[in-house]
């Protein structure tokens, strides 16, 4: 379920790949709009949700 919370770290469960920081998440992972007023990371990084 959404929250709309971004917590670090986060890790990939696909891979493993970690985001230490509010940068990191952004490049690795990326976020997206639940809502109006929410928005979340994605939970799979960006080269895993290109690979499946």
């Amino acid at each position: 379920m959404a929250t709309g919370k971004i917590t670090l770290p986060h890790k990939c469960p696909q891979c493993g790949k970690v985001a230490a920081t509010y940068q990191e998440l952004d490049d690795k992972f990326g976020f997206r709009n639940m809502n109006a007023d929410s928005m979340r990371n994605q939970s799979w990084c960006r080269d895993c949700r290109k690979k499946s």
